[in-house]
């Protein structure tokens, strides 16, 4: 807004008409006074002081009907004063009334003093009466001046055919004399149109009331000087009477012709708001079917102006956060520059934000009116919202050249004409808002189809950067990549449409700080608008010179929660700006960019995946012709160079003895460091490199050896440049390290080149558990083979089958936990009466105790053939098992002696489980227990023979703690008391039924519970008769 200042009025034609009439006032009492003789003037006194006062009373009683002028018969009165008089005393006469009257009526009428009005009118007080009473001076000086010239008489009492010249030049003059006064009045103030209008609507009344009468002051006079006093109160009596009448008849006139007038107002004030309503109808159908928004605008305010007579339009809308915006307006110079409003300030933003029409039509005296240099000659201004569903969508405002030219007409018309245009407006914009929306859709529709049907980034790129200045109308467009392995952004493409300026940072790379707007898009990952002056604190000056930085809009290139890059777009002219369009299909741009440019990089990373893979099968394919590990060793460090594009290849092995890492095989070295790596040993601190790659336990990559202290001295002369190490871990369990090297140059080693040699070492680490794998399962094949050789043993050491005598049944079963035992039973043929019969469990498992149960079951034998008693053979086998054994184990054993024409039953125990004995005729169980310790233990054990008999139906069950001590789910043992009930239950049963029935209670007692013991089982049953 330009700024504001008093305005400007132009008072210079009410300082001529102040100087005009000063001047004729001033002119009149001057020629007056110097015309005055006072001598010959006091003479006349009283009836000069009468016709004064007879003047003052025609004043009063006279009718205006033009602004500053009064029609009255006081002519008739000032007149005749001349003719008695003389034109001196007549002047006195015509400007003392006119003195006293006017001054008067000022003093009597002025107002109190307020803050708008002041005391004292100085136009009333002092300009009016004297021009008024300066002017009726020079009409009497004048006119008596005529009348003496043309042989009038002073104060004649009679009057002849000769007086009537002078009479009549001097009537005529007096009428004259005050029009033209008054007439200059309405020349200074309208012109010669003011002029001429003047006479119109004074002319004739002053024919009728002025003119007219004036040849009654000869009578007047005459009726003076020759009829004396008394006629003259009549006549002056009679002027009184028909002055008030006169006025009375113009007042009942002038209110007959107000009643006229408002009636014929009221019928056009109905006109008026008939034509404009139907203004108003015929204006809201022309903007209702514009829906291009600049359009609309221009038609509204000339349609308003045009149609309304308004001086000046202006139109206004309000953005979405609020801000006044100009639109148009019926100025050629505001159009052309614009006008800026603030919400809040002046009357336009005052009625943007209350919602209230203002209505000021004395700007001078309106503090909220803001002067604009384009409209010098506003003096009024109306404003009035724009509404659709009492939400403020503009304001439109309408000046005046003149003060107070609105009134409620106006805003009425305002007010209606708003809603229509407000609807309008918002249909406008709705409407463009639809195009931009379709418009924007078809861009993107149109980057998606360029973009859509390429696989190379470069191409996606570069589609991108041209085909957005087409769409957009920007000057360049540049999309930086973020590498995240340099962490850093590089200018990727870059395109200009401005001759002689450059593609937007050109080649350029930035680390982190370098150009801190990258930084921010990454960080944030939300677009950036610079319009006018760049911010310094995201690009440097430097920058913003050197590429000629205007307007610039950059955007993050995110998909899938990942940012690739960046799209800058610039104007290199700082006025220009980005429209609210232009954002969303830029935003859109770098979506879809965002979304090629991933999908090319998945492409590309499938490919590389490809490749991988591919490098991999084929390493896999060379390892699986063989199990040798040297071999495959040898295989991987020659295919590596070929797969991964690397110089070199060596693989270290850790020995877990030494702690320490030892070289296997390498390729690419020359004989003579072929032999140094031969010779290389790297306990832990000697090889940080290696040390660096099990605390990590992964690969550590080295770009510049010869400056990186993980590579030791000793390893300078083989002049590594950049290395890669990888440990080659399987199962978490370390076998060694993989080295690569490049000998040519330093640098980075690229993702898929890891990728590669982390698959190949991979590959290398499960040959190298295969191998080692091979080697135990070898091993344990032998075991196994060994093992099965030793049960074979271990079983042709038991009974084929069990004895048979008649009156007898025998039935045993056996079971090892593992491949092999530690129980055996035995039959040992005695003579033809008796058989021995041994059960022994050794006090360990497995191969150890199946040896140890070989051993016993010989001594045993041994002793029984010489014919000892069961005691006797039992501590023989004790001494022979002292004696030549030097283990710790020791074995419980069970031996007995049966005869079978009697049943009897000699037996010894060397600390093993009673055996069971159930009576068939008591339906009892006794258990066959005899003093004695284990055997292998001491040397002198102490052990005694019992006896017992068996009966028939009797039977006895010898068994091993395998029997008695397996647990369930619940810990709970199988015990003793279970195993005699089931004897007892199967007793009744053939023998091997009875064993077959212990067997399958205790696996049913068991359940999924594994074996943890030998078992063993010997049933003895003989028959009942």
């Amino acid at each position: 807004m330009a700024e504001r200042r008093p305005l400007d009025l132009r008072p210079w034609r009410g300082s001529l008409i102040a100087a005009y009439s000063l001047g004729i006032g001033i002119l009149g009492w001057v020629l007056l006074l110097h015309r005055t003789r006072w001598a010959e003037l006091w003479p006349a006194s009283g009836g000069i002081a009468l016709f004064t006062a007879l003047s003052c009373l025609l004043k009063h009683l006279g009718f205006r009907v033009e602004r500053d002028v009064t029609h009255s018969l006081v002519g008739i009165v000032d007149l005749a004063a001349v003719f008695v008089f003389g034109p001196v005393a007549g002047g006195w006469v015509a400007a003392l009334s006119g003195l006293l009257y006017l001054g008067l009526r000022a003093l009597l009428s002025t107002p109190k003093t307020t803050p708008v009005a002041p005391a004292f009118d100085w136009k009333s007080a002092i300009e009016f009466p004297l021009f008024s009473s300066g002017l009726k001076a020079c009409m009497a000086l004048a006119s008596g001046a005529l009348y003496l010239t043309l042989g009038g008489t002073i104060g004649a009492s009679t009057t002849t055919w000769s007086m009537l010249t002078p009479l009549s030049a001097t009537v005529l003059l007096w009428f004259l004399l005050d029009h033209a006064a008054w007439g200059g009045r309405a020349l200074l103030r309208g012109g010669r149109a003011g002029l001429r209008d003047f006479y119109r609507r004074i002319g004739a009344y002053s024919l009728l009331v002025e003119l007219a009468p004036l040849p009654l002051s000869i009578v007047v006079s005459l009726t003076y000087a020759d009829l004396g006093g008394p006629a003259f109160v009549f006549l002056a009596m009679a002027l009184v009477a028909s002055a008030y009448l006169l006025r009375s008849l113009n007042e009942a006139w002038e209110r007959l012709g107000l009643r006229a007038t408002e009636l014929e107002q009221l019928f056009q004030d109905e006109q008026k708001k008939a034509r404009q309503v139907a203004a108003i109808g015929t204006v809201a159908q022309k903007v209702a079917s514009i829906l291009d928004l600049e359009t609309l605008f221009g038609q509204v305010v000339e349609l308003t102006r045009s149609t309304f007579s308004y001086d000046h339009v202006g139109l206004f809308t309000i953005d979405p956060d609020g801000q006044v915006v100009f639109r148009t307006s019926t100025s050629a110079a505001i159009r052309e520059r614009g006008l800026e409003v603030a919400t809040g300030q002046g009357i336009i933003g005052w009625v943007a934000q209350h919602g209230e029409p203002l209505l000021a039509n004395d700007v001078s005296r309106e503090p909220r009116f803001c002067f604009d240099e384009a409209l010098v000659d506003t003096r009024a201004e109306l404003a009035v919202p724009l509404k659709v569903e009492q939400r403020i969508v503009g304001v439109i405002d309408v000046q005046s050249n003149r003060v107070g030219a609105f009134g409620a007409d106006d805003l009425m018309v305002l007010q209606s004409l708003a809603a229509p245009v407000a609807v309008a407006i918002e249909a406008a914009r709705l409407y463009a808002l639809r195009q931009e929306e379709a418009w924007t859709s078809t861009a993107l529709l149109q980057v998606a189809e360029a973009v859509g049907n390429l696989d190379s980034l470069n191409e996606i790129l570069m589609t991108v950067t041209r085909i957005t200045p087409l769409l957009v109308g920007v000057d360049r467009c540049t999309i930086l990549l973020l590498d995240e392995q340099m962490h850093e952004f590089v200018a990727a493409s870059g395109y200009t449409r401005q001759p002689g300026v450059g593609p937007l940072f050109d080649g350029l790379r930035f680390q982190p700080g370098d150009l801190p707007l990258l930084d921010r898009l990454r960080d944030s990952g939300s677009s950036v608008l610079m319009e006018g002056n760049a911010d310094p604190r995201l690009i440097p000056d430097g920058l913003l010179k050197a590429y000629q930085v205007g307007s610039l809009f950059a955007l993050p290139l995110r998909s899938r929660g990942e940012t690739y890059g960046a799209m800058i777009v610039d104007y290199v002219n700082q006025a220009t700006r980005f429209t609210e369009r232009k954002k969303a299909i830029l935003t859109g741009v770098a979506d879809q960019a965002a979304m090629a440019i991933a999908n090319a990089r998945l492409l590309d990373a499938q490919h590389e995946e490809a490749w991988v893979t591919a490098a991999l099968l084929q390493v896999a394919q060379a390892l699986v012709s063989s199990a040798d590990l040297a071999e495959n060793l040898a295989k991987i460090v020659r295919l590596t160079p070929l797969l991964a594009g690397v110089d070199r290849c060596m693989i270290f092995m850790w020995e877990k003895g030494s702690q320490e890492f030892v070289p296997y095989t390498s390729h690419g070295l020359t004989k003579e460091l072929m032999a140094a790596f031969h010779g290389l040993r790297f306990k832990s601190g000697q090889m940080p490199l290696l040390d660096e790659v099990v605390r990590q336990q992964g690969r550590v990559s080295v770009e510049a050896a010869a400056d990186s202290s993980l590579i030791p001295e000793q390893m300078q002369a083989f002049q590594i440049k950049s290395v890669l190490a990888v440990p080659l871990v399987s199962k978490n369990d370390l076998f060694g390290v993989l080295l690569v090297d490049c000998t040519e140059s330093a640098g980075a080693f690229s993702p898929r080149r890891i990728s590669i040699v982390e698959g190949i070492a991979h590959q290398a680490a499960i040959a190298i558990e295969n191998a080692r794998l091979y080697e135990t399962v070898l091993q344990q094949e032998r075991m196994s083979q060994e093992l099965r050789l030793a049960r074979d043993i271990q079983v042709s050491f038991l009974p084929d089958s069990c004895p048979y005598r008649p009156g007898w049944e025998i039935a045993a079963d056996w079971h090892a936990a593992r491949e092999v035992g530690g129980d055996f039973y035995d039959f040992i043929e005695l003579d033809a009466d008796s058989m021995g019969l041994v059960i022994a469990d050794v006090s360990d498992k497995g191969v150890p105790a199946a040896l140890f149960m070989s051993l016993s079951r010989t001594l045993v034998r041994a002793s029984a053939l010489e014919r000892r008693t069961p005691a006797e053979t039992l501590k023989r086998v004790n001494e022979l098992i002292m004696s030549d054994t030097r283990s710790n184990m020791f074995v419980t054993m069970f031996y007995c002696v049966l005869n079978w024409h009697t049943g009897e039953l000699a037996f010894a125990s060397a600390g093993h489980n009673p055996p069971i004995l159930w009576r068939r005729s008591s339906a009892r169980a006794e258990l066959l227990r005899a003093k004695g310790v284990v055997l292998g233990v001491i040397e002198k054990a102490e052990l005694e023979d019992g006896h017992t008999r068996l009966e028939h139906g009797d039977v006895l069950v010898l068994y091993t703690d395998g029997v008695t001590e397996p647990v369930n789910e619940q810990e709970e043992e199988f015990g003793e008391d279970r195993l005699i009930q089931t004897v007892a239950e199967g007793s009744v049963r053939p023998c091997t039924e009875l064993v077959k029935l212990v067997r399958e209670r205790v696996a049913e007692f068991v359940g999924a519970q594994p074996q943890f013991d030998d078992y063993t089982l010997v049933g003895v049953k003989r028959l009942a008769e």
